[in-house]
């Protein structure tokens, strides 16, 4: 996966088999470089929601006397499909006193569904700094020449594609088994026989498979650092963030909770 060309290849034998365009993190919250084994591949994958995101998008409802959403103050977590836990069991939400409620000590769990960012589904490869690759429920980032919008971990446009080229080379499935696995919504996990390297890189000077190269846009504006260090000059790469940004008013392109766009 290559960060400013917003492309993963698929590769085998040195020869790429299948290609996809990625949405990678702003720079505000850039995706790593990084190197891991993709070990498993998630379908209707449920979603362990961080509890920045709960603190300033879904606290303010569960306070109010009046939910954004309708009904009780608790709607908004039908809304977006929540369940809360306190040490692995599912609590009644209505018996929370959400004025004082220490959020530390819940986990709040978002079920597969139009509104779970993950989309169909999510690639694991275990890693420090906690990314993976899933589907885009935003369709129109796509279409964007500059594809680095929103949170760290990239995500795919036909993740079942994706899927495809990976699961018909590790387990020699065909693609109805798991255009099935894709269109059911039932949470299934496929652990891979056989871990496929990812290297996720900074390139902005690629060759294709018959030698034709090109230059790609700095997007982090990463190459005068690396140019300055190779003449051995001193020059501070750009500073960059973990952090992920959460907006107010677009929040499935910021990866937030989020409703499916068309």
């Amino acid at each position: 996966l290559n960060i400013p060309e917003f492309m993963v290849h698929v590769v085998k034998d040195g020869k790429t088999i299948h290609s996809e365009k990625v949405v990678v993190g702003n720079p505000n919250s850039p995706t790593p470089v990084l190197s891991a084994d993709l070990k498993s591949i998630i379908f209707s994958p449920y979603r362990v929601v961080p509890l920045s995101i709960i603190r300033k998008n879904v606290l303010p409802a569960l306070q109010k006397d009046r939910s954004l959403f309708g009904g009780n103050k608790t709607s908004v977590l039908e809304h977006y499909q929540l369940e809360v836990k306190r040490k692995g069991k599912p609590i009644d939400p209505t018996k929370i006193d959400w004025e004082n409620v220490n959020l530390a000590n819940l986990t709040f769990v978002q079920a597969p569904g139009p509104t779970n960012i993950l989309g169909k589904v999510q690639f694991l490869f275990p890693n420090p700094r906690g990314v993976y690759l899933h589907e885009t429920i935003v369709p129109s980032e796509l279409k964007r020449t500059v594809r680095a919008v929103g949170p760290k971990s990239p995500r795919v446009g036909t993740p079942g594609k994706f899927a495809g080229a990976l699961l018909t080379e590790d387990k020699g499935w065909g693609a109805a088994k798991i255009a099935k696995l894709v269109a059911d919504s039932k949470n299934t996990s496929v652990k891979l026989d056989h871990p496929i390297p990812i290297h996720m890189t900074y390139f902005t000077v690629v060759a294709d498979d018959e030698g034709n190269v090109r230059t790609i846009a700095d997007v982090y504006g990463l190459d005068a650092a690396v140019e300055a260090a190779i003449r051995g000059e001193a020059k501070a790469a750009p500073s960059t963030s973990d952090t992920v940004p959460i907006p107010s008013r677009n929040p499935a392109t910021e990866g937030t909770l989020a409703t499916r766009k068309p």
